[in-house]
């Protein structure tokens, strides 16, 4: 290396000066020599990086009104020693600096926000401040001086010779990251204190360090960690190892591989099993997440929340779960415990192609999704209670699916239910192809949406609402639909039960030869190039906005509020003008008020016209010119006498 010391005043962008290389944003020291930065820098500076400069030995030294900043969390400035370069701050100020390989970081002086040391590198503090400091892998620590804000010593092993020796200085806190490994067990069973961690390579002088904390531990291979007091916040069991939990407080738990976690006390917010790791859980906790191939035994305690994904299984036998939601092809199995709360989130959902086995035990809410008829058994209950079930149909094909309210009408799409098992059976079901549904009687809370050529026929029961998409057909003779939305040029016929709301839209058409559409917010509302024929039933409130057509010759109609562009035409007899209302051009009536008449049967009906734009267009066609209109093609023949 260099021994004669150099002072380089010019800025580092000189290419012309060859041991300061400049290229894709960054600025590269590596010729052995030594050099003192005494201006600041907006870039990434990097030290001997790469296999060529291996034995390079390059020092760079931040002085006094030397600066590296932070830059911004996009685009940050980093100070990078590589190999067996040196990075030293003596004054100025750097925002990161980064050891790796076999290079040193010496502090004497300025400030450091963080400092980060991998593999078998060094960094030695004598002085100065530094907010933050990671060491990482096998590299070392030395601090004779200065102050340490927050030091992180991670990958501490207890057969590590002398890896942090603190003479002086001061450290305000040392957060440790153990890893035990091959056949060594790790023990647990207060919080931890300096003196523990000289078996683990922290020598530190009385005085030195003012908190430890446990942060985290790694077990791996074949070794074991025990906890029965104290707190660590993240604990990570890898291979084959195993952990013991019977007290003291873990923040989160992750296994992975095959390892096993017993935990039959203490208190714990987080466990994610991966792989085909197996946890056996009794205690209280916020949230756990199985995936993979693993396996969760719940067996007590009160938990918040459980999810369960891909192939893995879990097994409750007591406790609570607030919430438990299966995806993809995992497993659960209940045969004790509870399952579910007050609110609609607090339920157990059954996902995809996951699969619900219930022997025992509660489940308040039991919401499966994606039911077919080549679903195969997804959900078997043999014992238990189940208060409540929503199953959500998907039909496909020329399927055709018959509802009556009893979960027995789920059998061939995959629900198996023991009698007396289940409480409440309610329906979601969307239609599609040429499939068929009907509703005799029971509830459909998950509404219905029917596409394609489907076909939709309520002869019963209660469905909260409908949607007809395309060219699907729609037919409701009794039972309840509370909202009823018409789309893509479907059709509907309506000739009894109740409906309180109806939208039509686009090319859409519904016809009402019965029943009632009196909802106490409802009302039939016809958009765009929709139309509605009203022949018999009740009809609450009647609306058309931009274009929608609505004919009447039969029923009870209340209001009616013919908006923009709309066209209304009343087939009938004996017309009656009240207040407000007058004979316009033709058959076409004006204003607003109470219109009376008779119906071609001789029923007496009258209307409150509520609204009748200037742009829309009421017109009163009188029996048996209606028939002779008919005739010649239409409603469009406008006849200039006043009737």
């Amino acid at each position: 290396m260099k021994s004669t010391r150099m002072a380089l005043w010019l800025t580092v962008t000189m290419s012309a000066v060859m041991a300061v290389g400049v290229s894709f944003g960054q600025v590269h020291f590596n010729d052995g020599g030594i050099w003192e930065i005494n201006y600041q820098i907006n870039n990434n500076v990097h030290i001997d990086q790469g296999d060529e400069f291996a034995e390079t030995k390059t020092t760079v030294d931040i002085v006094e009104g030397g600066r590296i900043p932070e830059g911004n969390w996009r685009d940050p400035f980093c100070f990078l020693a590589y190999n067996q370069s040196t990075a030293s701050v003596s004054g100025g100020q750097v925002g990161y600096l980064y050891a790796y390989d076999s290079s040193t970081a010496n502090i004497s002086g300025g400030s450091v926000d963080f400092l980060d040391t991998y593999s078998t590198s060094t960094a030695n503090v004598s002085g100065g401040n530094v907010d933050g400091l990671w060491a990482y892998d096998s590299s070392t620590v030395d601090i004779s001086g200065g102050s340490v804000g927050g030091f992180h010593a991670w990958n501490l092993r207890s057969d590590s010779e002398s890896r942090i020796n603190i003479t002086g200085g001061s450290v305000g806190s040392i957060r440790a990251g153990i890893d035990v490994v091959d056949n060594q067990r790790f023990s647990l069973t207060r919080n931890l204190i300096l003196s523990d961690l000289a078996a683990y390579g922290v020598q530190a002088a009385t005085g030195t360090v003012n908190n430890v904390s446990l942060d985290h531990i790694f077990t791996y291979n074949s070794s074991t960690a025990e906890i029965s007091g104290g707190s660590v916040l993240y604990l990570y069991a890898n291979d084959t190892s195993t952990v013991n939990i019977t007290g003291g407080s873990v923040g989160f738990l992750t296994t992975y591989n095959t390892s096993i976690a017993h935990i039959s006390g203490g208190s714990m917010d987080h466990l994610w099993a991966y792989d085909s790791s197996m946890v056996d859980i009794s205690v209280s906790m916020n949230q756990l997440e199985a995936r993979d191939t693993s396996t969760v035994s719940l067996s007590g305690g009160n938990m918040s929340q459980l999810y369960a994904h891909d192939n893995s299984m879990v097994d409750i036998f007591s406790g609570t779960v607030n919430t438990l939601e299966a995806y993809e092809n995992s497993s659960v199995r209940i045969s004790g415990g509870r399952i579910g709360g007050t609110s609609y989130w607090q339920s157990l959902f059954a996902h995809d192609n996951s699969t619900v086995e219930i022997s025992g035990g509660d489940v308040s809410k039991l919401d499966v999704s994606d039911l077919r008829s080549d679903s195969g058994s997804r959900i078997n209950i043999t014992g238990g209670s189940v208060e409540t079930i929503q199953a959500n149909v998907r039909l496909v094909g020329n399927d055709h699916f018959s509802f009556t309210g009893s979960v027995s009408d789920l059998a061939g799409y995959g629900v198996q239910a023991a009698e007396g098992t289940v409480g409440n059976v309610r329906l979601g079901v969307l239609a599609s192809d040429s499939s068929t549904v009907g509703i005799a009687g029971g509830s459909v809370h998950g509404g219905i949406q029917a596409y394609d050529t489907s076909t939709a026929n309520i002869t019963g029961g209660s469905v909260d609402w409908l949607n007809a998409n395309e060219s699907s057909m729609v037919n409701i003779s009794s039972g309840t639909v509370y909202r009823l939305s018409a789309l893509d040029g479907s059709e509907s016929e309506i000739s009894g039960g109740s409906v309180d709301e109806i939208s039509v839209y686009d090319n859409s058409t519904v016809n009402i030869s019965g029943g009632s559409i009196t909802g106490e917010w409802g009302e039939l509302k016809a958009y765009g190039s929709s139309t509605v024929n009203v022949s018999a039933g009740s009809v609450r409130s009647l609306g058309a906005w931009n274009g929608g057509t609505i004919n009447l010759s039969g029923g009870d109609v209340g209001t009616l509020r013919a908006n923009q562009f709309s066209t209304v035409t009343f087939l009938g007899l004996d017309f009656v003008l009240g207040e407000g209302l007058e004979w316009g051009e033709g058959y076409e009536l004006i204003g607003t008020g109470i219109l009376s008449g008779q119906w071609l049967n001789g029923a007496r009906w009258h209307t409150d016209i509520e609204v009748n734009h200037t742009t829309a267009t009421i017109l009163l066609i009188p029996e048996p010119v209606t028939l002779v209109l008919l005739g010649l093609g239409g409603l469009a023949l406008r006849v200039k006498k006043r009737r």
